[in-house]
């Protein structure tokens, strides 16, 4: 990492700005800062009430409960003790992290190409529909994708390095736990870092392989906390969550393959089969009976479940932000009496974003395979939330943690474009 101009501090700053100028406008203006809770954020902000409340861990109408994730809560729990339990808070903290993950879009990026690709990159994830429209809602992804870029930094320092690195791998790991905690699927991409550290970063052996398990053991050791936690206060052993086993069976069952409107995507819980016996077995009893049917539904229908699997790819890939249930126009994100939130139903911003991104994306993931070494945590990161996608349930939600990676890899392919278009044939970007 080259020392940062002052011409080029100038524009990180403008880029930041205009970041947080798009994600306060979408906020205030468009979703509104006091807006009535919608979906997840309900139970997200009924559980940091409790925590900044001395209730501990819980939602009114369950009690104790491992329902969600618990970073997010936590963070929005102090932020609560702070301002008092109120959502205009919370999206002024996701505001924050929002601006957060552009800057350290940034700091990847110039950990892995010419610094004008990273401040490119930086622009693109500023003005990143999907991105933006994270910051309005009490969600646990600004979080999670700030977390998995710091991650990311590190490791690309691992691979970049040939000493013990023993240090990196310790803090590396300590954030990838934190990761785990806000969103467990990222146990998968966990997982991807051991095999990547162990097999691509510098020295013998023996030093890869002590750099792996101190990352492996540090992860272990922080989502282990919750684990015990759970035991403790639940009496039953649950690993992350209560939740996980309902989403795989709202994403893989008769209604959802049957239905054109669910198809690759999730089947409302009251249409689910079963649904009377899961909403009386108790929080975790409930939630293992559910992946049980999923489980039971796959094995049964393994044909339909890859294709299924199909179409949860190209939900989750699609341009079009829109599927005319709870999309873009449907009015049920935000209020479309608002001038821009009429606007906003009306144009498809989405749409036209992806339209250039993805196949710039393409190019700077073909134009960059002489960097795939250093690459590699980029190329975990996409495929590992895909795969997770495509056993779930396809959403563009699920590909929002890796638009700071598409935004990388669409700037590098720009840049690479243009140096053939300029007639300059060197290799990579």
């Amino acid at each position: 990492m080259h020392p940062v101009s002052r011409r080029e501090l100038i524009l990180f700053a403008l880029i930041l700005a205009a970041a947080l100028a798009a994600r306060i406008l979408f906020c205030v203006a468009v979703v509104g800062l006091h807006a009535p809770l919608k979906g997840d954020e309900t139970e997200y902000h009924a559980i940091a009430v409790s925590l900044s409340e001395g209730g501990g861990f819980a939602l009114p109408w369950i009690g104790a409960t491992a329902k969600r994730p618990p970073l997010y809560p936590l963070l929005l729990s102090g932020v609560y003790r702070l301002s008092g339990p109120d959502p205009a808070a919370g999206r002024i903290l996701q505001i924050a992290l929002g601006v957060l993950a552009v800057a350290m879009t940034f700091l990847l990026g110039d950990r892995l190409f010419p610094r004008k690709i990273s401040l490119l990159a930086a622009a693109a994830a500023a003005c990143n529909p999907f991105l933006i429209f994270m910051s309005g809602y009490l969600l646990t992804e600004n979080l999670y994708i700030c977390l998995l870029l710091g991650v990311i930094i590190l490791i690309v320092g691992l691979l970049r390095s040939s000493r013990s690195g023993r240090g990196i791998s310790l803090i590396s790991g300590l954030l990838m736990g934190a990761c785990i905690l806000a969103r467990p699927t990222a146990l998968l991409f966990a997982g991807a870092l051991v095999l990547i550290v162990c097999a691509w970063t510098g020295g013998p052996c023996a030093r890869r392989l002590a750099r792996g398990a101190v990352f492996a053991a540090a992860t272990i050791a922080v989502f282990s906390v919750w684990t015990a936690r759970n035991r403790v206060v639940l009496g039953e052993t649950v690993l992350f969550t209560t939740h996980g086993g309902h989403t795989f069976y709202q994403g893989n069952n008769e209604v959802a393959y049957r239905e054109p409107r669910y198809r690759g995507g999730v089947a409302p819980p009251e249409a689910l089969p079963g649904w009377e016996r899961l909403r009386g077995a108790g929080e975790v009893r409930s939630d293992r009976l559910a992946r049980a049917l999923g489980m039971e539904f796959v094995r049964e229908n393994p044909g339909r479940f890859m294709e299924m699997a199909v179409y949860k790819f190209a939900r989750t890939w699609r341009f079009r932000s829109d599927m005319g249930l709870s999309g873009v126009r449907s009015g049920w994100w935000w209020d479309k009496s608002r001038f821009l939130g009429g606007l906003a139903s009306a144009f498809d911003a989405g749409f036209l974003f992806s339209a250039v991104s993805i196949p710039l994306f393409i190019a700077g993931v073909a134009l960059s395979a002489d960097r795939r070494r250093l690459l590699a945590p980029l190329y975990a990161l996409i495929l590992v939330h895909t795969l997770v996608a495509m056993i779930f349930f396809g959403s563009l939600r699920m590909r929002i943690p890796v638009e700071p990676a598409l935004a990388i890899f669409a700037a590098a392919g720009l840049f690479g474009i243009a140096r053939r278009i300029g007639g300059r044939r060197g290799a990579g970007v």
